[in-house]
């Protein structure tokens, strides 16, 4: 399978787990289904920034498609607000910081260590402005969402520090299709143990790893990381920085319409 081609089973995918996360009535599954989508996304992130000519345009794609679901997500809970499946959904800042430690890789480690000054001044940023500033007509939750695009933190951002280090992970083993497996499958081993609540675990690992207990069902990602050829494919990338904003205001709004005429 091409680049191209993973990234449509992943859009796919994550269409099928967000209608299961927005419209009212619709069976877990639909969210099963979707275990799949980020690992996939990650994986073609990995590799297009192991073949892209200019990372740093790479990466501002990314923090300006992050800004743009932020601002779409506050604009409809502000004016058609909803209580029951809110539109929170935002993996661009995962995406970005993803991209940025798989940067960091071939840099000098005085720049990783800014990076760590950088998420430790951000978090306080953040935390400040969720707590003391909010942002009006919104929750908290929205608050953070909105920030987070802004200033991105690995504490924060769309499954926090786990997801990107699985990222991370992508990028490392990526050439080596038996290490990779062992890994993802040890990866999903510990999802379990990390989601699962007759595991006891501490409170504070409970916030910081934000998954359902079915999130192991990832694993089914890893066939189609396996027929990867290597191959970039046709793709429009303009398309698939549309695409997401957009079908997550659609689902959003037809979820809303439902509610209301139920």
């Amino acid at each position: 399978m091409t680049t191209s081609a993973l990234k449509l089973l992943a859009l796919a995918l994550m269409v099928v787990d967000h209608i299961g996360a927005y419209l009212p009535g619709t069976p877990l599954w639909l969210r099963y289904l979707g275990r799949c989508s980020a690992p996939l996304f990650l994986f073609c992130l990995a590799w297009g920034f192991h073949y892209t000519h200019s990372p740093k345009r790479y990466l501002l794609r990314l923090y300006l498609g992050g800004i743009a679901t932020a601002l779409l997500d506050a604009a409809l809970q502000i004016f058609v607000p909803r209580e029951t499946a809110m539109m929170t959904s935002n993996i661009f800042p995962t995406l970005l910081l993803t991209g940025i430690l798989i940067c960091l890789r071939q840099r000098p480690l005085s720049e990783c260590f800014f990076f760590f000054i950088w998420q430790c001044l951000d978090l306080l940023l953040l935390t400040w402005l969720v707590t003391q500033v909010g942002l009006p007509g919104c929750d908290a939750y929205t608050a953070t969402v909105f920030y987070n695009a802004l200033f991105p933190s690995l504490i924060y951002t769309e499954g926090g520090v786990f997801v990107v280090l699985l990222g991370v992970g992508f990028d490392r083993l990526k050439q080596n299709s038996k290490a990779l497996s062992l890994w993802y499958l040890l990866y999903c081993l510990l999802t379990i143990l990390l989601t699962h609540p007759l595991i006891p675990k501490p409170q504070w690992l409970s916030q910081l790893v934000r998954f359902p207990d079915y999130q192991w069902m990832m694993v089914g990602a890893l066939p189609f990381l396996l027929l990867y050829n290597g191959k970039r494919g046709k793709t429009n990338r303009l398309f698939f920085y549309l695409f997401y904003p957009a079908h997550l205001c659609v689902l959003y709004l037809l979820g809303r319409a439902m509610e209301t005429f139920a």
